[in-house]
This record gives C-alpha cells, sequence and structure tokens, in this order.
C-alpha cells in the first residue's frame, strides 16, 4: 500500500518539500532553461538562499536567483498575486540589497509580465 506524501516522506526520498515548484515558478523554469541555451542566462537557481531584512526580523526568500550573460545578478520572484507583507519585503529586499535586479514576474494572458526595481526604486 502506498505511503501518503508527508514532508517526513519527501525528506526521507531527499526531496525538500520548500524547493518544489508551483505552476508559475515551473514555467519560468521552463524559460529560463530556454534562454540559458540561448546563452543569454549563464547560471539560474531555484530557492538558491534567503536574504536577512535588518530592521524587520524576517527573510527574503528568493524564487530563483539568475545570472545573465552581462553578469548581471537578478533576484526573481514569481508571483500569481502579491499580498501587501510580501510586497513590502520585495521593496525593503531591493533597498538593503541595491547589487541585485530585483524582478517581478507575474502571468497575464498567457504572456510573461516583468517589474524591476534596483535599490528600492522601480526601473
Amino acid at each position: 500500500m502506498p505511503q501518503p506524501e508527508t514532508k517526513a516522506n519527501q525528506l526521507a526520498k531527499g526531496v525538500d518539500a520548500k524547493s518544489k515548484m508551483n505552476g508559475l515558478e515551473t514555467k519560468y523554469a521552463q524559460l529560463l532553461q530556454v534562454e540559458q541555451f540561448k546563452g543569454k542566462v549563464l547560471w539560474w537557481k531555484h530557492h538558491p538562499f534567503n536574504l536577512r531584512l535588518s530592521g524587520m526580523k524576517c527573510f527574503y526568500a528568493i524564487d530563483f536567483c539568475v545570472i545573465r550573460s552581462n553578469l548581471q545578478v537578478e533576484s526573481v520572484e514569481t508571483k500569481g498575486f502579491m499580498r501587501d507583507d510580501a510586497f513590502v519585503k520585495f521593496k525593503v529586499a531591493s533597498e538593503q540589497f541595491p547589487h541585485f535586479i530585483f524582478t517581478l514576474v507575474t502571468l497575464k494572458d498567457g504572456e510573461f509580465v516583468y517589474r524591476r526595481a534596483q535599490a528600492g526604486e522601480w526601473l
């Protein structure tokens, strides 16, 4: 009889439940694979690390870290919808980590929509 898919079972199989991608993340990862094949992306990773946000006692979990062919480091947040607290963390992270480009990726009518910020300012 198959065992129910619990966190303990996933960890026993070597699968971290936090690293699983949702539908939007999967679609974006497929785009990154194509861009990497074309040479537009040098490297990317899903949920590579968290950024500690000073003054807030919390972390910002990066959905994707992407290194573009121009060596620009990009933190990508994929969202079907964004709650207020997630938006605040996104803005604060872009202020506190100005060496990253922060990109918010949503899907509208089957197309990716990009909104970029750096050093707390929308580009």
